[in-house]
């Protein structure tokens, strides 16, 4: 698996100190709309952008890793056997992928103080 490291545009890039505080996609566009004096179309486009970019390279198997931030990556969950808790039932859970997330240490000392 290649590990990517996208380039962020500068606006893009001022963003990310701010994903702490932003409670919804609103809260981001509005923090990115503040602090880099852009209207909110733009911003929502920019925020639209990063997260765009960092899925298509997930989806095609890469991780994708922001210096100072974490990395993005994707495991899968082999098939396995399982149980309807309902009936007891035995079922086949099939093989599938999940986005995961690990953040740096800069970003876990930035949000403990």
């Amino acid at each position: 698996m290649k590990n990517v490291r996208l380039s962020l545009s500068l606006l893009a890039f001022s963003l990310i100190p701010s994903l702490t505080f932003a409670a919804s996609s609103d809260g981001l566009v509005e923090k990115l709309r503040s602090s880099s004096n852009i209207s909110a179309e733009d911003a929502k486009t920019q925020i639209d952008n990063v997260f765009n970019a960092v899925e298509a390279e997930l989806t095609e198997g890469r991780q994708v890793g922001i210096r100072g931030f974490g990395t993005f990556h994707v495991t899968e969950r082999l098939a396995r056997k399982g149980r309807n808790p309902k009936t007891g039932e035995a079922i086949d859970i099939p093989a599938r992928k999940y986005p995961r997330f690990r953040s740096s240490d800069v970003l876990k000392k930035n949000i403990n103080g």
